[in-house]
């Protein structure tokens, strides 16, 4: 299988912010081991991209087609093409349980970034699905810029959903919101044992749709970041994001801390090297394999400070029985349950360089030997020639 395809095309979609600094990654990752790649790039605003995203493939005639997050199907239909002309791999980076209801191909093969995501996707029809974490960039050019020059930064989007809120009665919002809360202020609780322990009425109870999880997902992920962010205010918090954090943060004490969005290709690795400590405040997806956050801040030489994850230790051996992709030498970032602790931690971290340069060089050597784009698809290749 692998061995076999030497063609891959793939999209750059500056929509996808994350997934675009994953598969620039990839790219570079297939290219070192001799691989032909061709990015095709998505211009939303052209009425005949279906047309030549059908001519790209036609005249380029990949072996396999690589896409992030949805299924090959829905791309390949968006674009006019009723049958895959070539083998699917579909990197999931979000829970399929929440990023839409459209079914993947039997023959499809589905990558999981993270463990948790493999029934998500079984239950939308995926049958060979495998547990494939992110990595890091195999090439490293940064720079420290005093623009970017800041005891912390964060980097993030927030997804505002004014249809879902033009669509829901108030009074169901009000719950809702109440539901919200309830997430933000503990994350390891799940929000259909919410709904069904806190009714909307005693004799009604709201269930939980792909559709609602998904509205649920998105604003209390963005209160939780909100309690972490306005407690790090006084220590010379930066933060970039698109402007859908303009509504949360005007008026505020955090309107003087954000910045405006930042490229994630050109700027953001720049930051990373910039700033002394870089905050990943991690999805309340509930992620237990390492995100690409964590791979990518230490690689670049920054320090990097987490929320702690939702799930306890994970068991690797269960997901990835061979060892194939070395997580039980992972370094993990310093991490912090709530605000409170993760100012503490900020502050300790803040006065004492040497223990941040130690932790980060560190990690650094964990990635360089194991967890580079090129060390990932060489993991994948043995992966994938061993299930056939």
């Amino acid at each position: 299988m692998w061995s076999t395809w030497k063609r891959f095309w793939t999209v750059e979609d500056p929509r996808s912010r994350g997934a675009r600094l994953v598969l620039k990654g990839v790219v570079e990752g297939l290219r070192l081991h001799g691989k032909e790649v061709r990015e095709f790039l998505i211009r939303p605003e052209d009425p005949e991209l279906p047309r030549r995203i059908r001519e790209d493939i036609a005249i380029y005639k990949p072996d396999v087609l690589l896409l992030a997050n949805h299924p090959a199907a829905l791309f390949l239909q968006q674009a006019g093409i009723s049958e895959p002309p070539c083998p699917c791999l579909v990197w999931l980076f979000d829970d399929p349980a929440i990023m839409g209801k459209e079914l993947f191909g039997e023959e499809e093969i589905v990558l999981a970034s993270d463990p948790g995501f493999i029934e998500g996707a079984r239950k939308r029809g995926a049958k060979r699905i495998h547990f494939v974490p992110v990595a890091a960039p195999d090439t490293v050019s940064v720079i420290r810029r005093e623009i970017y020059a800041a005891p912390l930064a964060y980097v993030g989007s927030a997804f505002v959903l004014a249809e879902t809120h033009k669509k829901v009665p108030p009074e169901v919002l009000m719950y809702l919101k109440g539901i919200i809360q309830r997430k933000a202020e503990n994350p390891s609780r799940d929000f259909a044992d919410m709904l069904r322990r806190h009714p909307f009425r005693r004799d009604q109870m709201i269930r939980l749709t792909g559709p609602l999880a998904y509205y649920l997902y998105s604003e209390a992920n963005q209160l939780y970041r909100l309690r972490f962010l306005e407690a790090l205010i006084p220590l010379g918090l930066i933060f970039y994001g698109n402007p859908g954090w303009i509504p949360s943060v005007f008026g505020t004490e955090l309107e003087s801390c954000y910045r405006f969005e930042i490229d994630s290709l050109t700027e953001y690795p720049h930051l990373i090297h910039s700033v002394d400590i870089n905050l990943n405040i991690r999805s309340l997806q509930g992620f237990s394999a390492p995100v690409h956050r964590d791979f990518l801040v230490p690689r670049l030489g920054g320090f990097l400070l987490s929320t702690a994850p939702q799930k306890s230790t994970f068991h690797w051996k269960w997901a990835d029985p061979k060892n194939r992709f070395h997580l039980d030498q992972f370094v993990w970032s310093p991490a912090c349950r709530d605000p409170r602790s993760m100012v503490e931690t900020a502050r300790r971290y803040l006065e004492n360089p040497a223990q941040r340069r130690e932790w980060t060089a560190r990690a650094a050597r964990v990635i360089a030997e194991h967890h580079t784009y090129a060390n990932r698809m060489q993991q994948l290749g043995e992966l994938l020639d061993g299930a056939e």
